[in-house]
């Protein structure tokens, strides 16, 4: 007869080809629905598996139980021994000896439903136990989710604040800080700012030459520099005028009498040095014939108009200081700023007569004198 499934010729009345080893069915027998089981774990196979795919063991028919070693040499399957009434007879323990063991198990101290499984509360105290000490890579922990959550917010709170005190200035260090940087810019670029420095650094000698005695006759050099030094104090004295009033409107109605020592500090130190440059044009000695005896007279005017509009400033800091203790001075406001509007008409002429001849008092070079 032909084998179906590899059409060799095989022996009649044979079930499995010698060749394939497909299943042969008998004649007459359809193969469409025949079943092939696993004689060792009953699995059911198809009719060109050799061996189980679940246990391994050959299908029914390959080998038979002289199949040797040279067998799975060539590819064959492994050489499994049939499967056997006689086999079956000697594996399967006798049911008598069966029933004495399960009565021996049943009649010990041992409960013959025990298991090595924990029960179900221990189960799961375990597993909360191991979720607990174990750290989620994929959820962040709250703790954490907390802690940046409060990190932004505090980093929020100190931008407002920041943006608070530079917009509105509570405590008015705004002005004074500004003062500050412009008092550095001139210092460090006295080109771009002008010869002109702050009130507060005139205090130091601007040259050594020009600290000479007056009790002495002065040559015209020796006049000139000292007269252009008491010119440029003066002027400087009244650019300070900005600071001067910045000061006075943040400080003149605060509570603590050291804030408000601190903004007047500039307007007495102006009103110093502007009072000084007037005694040193009232000492100054001068050759007979000399050509600065109008530019003393000239830079007498000069201060005497910026020590106008400075002096109204200190008189109303004088007011301001006075009131200490529970006396509040944003309780007298008015009578603070009464030499401000008293003062004030004065005060524009004083302004308008130092911009029209505050170029024309500056010192000449003796030689542009003769």
């Amino acid at each position: 007869m032909i084998c179906p499934h590899c059409l060799m010729t095989v022996a009649d009345e044979t079930s499995f080809c010698p060749h394939c080893h497909a299943y042969m069915a008998a004649s007459g027998e359809s193969t469409e629905h025949t079943f092939i089981f696993c004689e060792g774990c009953g699995a059911r196979l198809s009719a060109h598996d050799r061996t189980c795919a679940k246990c391994g063991r050959p299908a029914p028919g390959i080998l038979s139980t002289s199949s040797s070693s040279e067998d799975l040499a060539a590819g064959k399957t492994a050489g499994f021994p049939r499967l056997t009434q006689n086999l079956i007879d000697t594996s399967v323990p006798d049911s008598i000896e069966l029933t004495a063991s399960l009565e021996c198990y049943s009649e010990s101290t041992a409960d013959p439903f025990a298991t090595d499984v924990l029960p179900v509360e221990a189960v799961t105290e375990a597993e909360q136990a191991a979720q607990a000490s174990m750290p989620d890579r994929y959820h962040a922990p709250n703790a954490r989710i907390t802690r940046t959550h409060v990190i932004l917010v505090l980093a929020a709170c100190v931008i407002a604040a920041g943006i608070y005190i530079v917009a509105v200035d509570p405590w008015g260090l705004m002005p004074r800080l500004m003062a500050q940087i412009q008092q550095s810019a001139r210092e460090m670029y006295p080109s771009r700012y002008g010869s002109s420095t702050g009130a507060q650094t005139e205090r130091e000698p601007i040259d050594d030459k020009a600290q000479e005695t007056q009790d002495t006759m002065l040559s015209e050099a020796q006049a000139y520099r000292n007269l252009t030094n008491i010119y440029t104090t003066i002027v400087a004295q009244h650019d300070a005028l900005e600071q001067i009033i910045n000061d006075f409107n943040s400080s003149f109605l605060a509570s603590n009498p050291d804030a408000r020592a601190d903004g007047s500090a500039s307007a007495y130190a102006a009103r110093d040095l502007l009072q000084d440059c007037l005694n040193k044009l009232d000492t100054i000695q001068l050759a007979d014939g000399s050509g600065y005896a109008d530019t003393v007279a000239h830079l007498k005017e000069l201060a005497s108009w910026v020590l106008e509009r400075v002096g109204m400033y200190c008189a109303a800091w004088d007011i301001s200081r006075s009131y200490i203790g529970s006396d509040k001075p944003a309780q007298h406001q008015d009578e603070i700023l009464a030499p401000l509007r008293e003062r004030a008409e004065l005060d524009a002429q004083a302004r308008d007569n130092f911009f029209a001849h505050q170029h024309q008092y500056q010192p000449k070079p003796p030689e542009n004198k003769r």
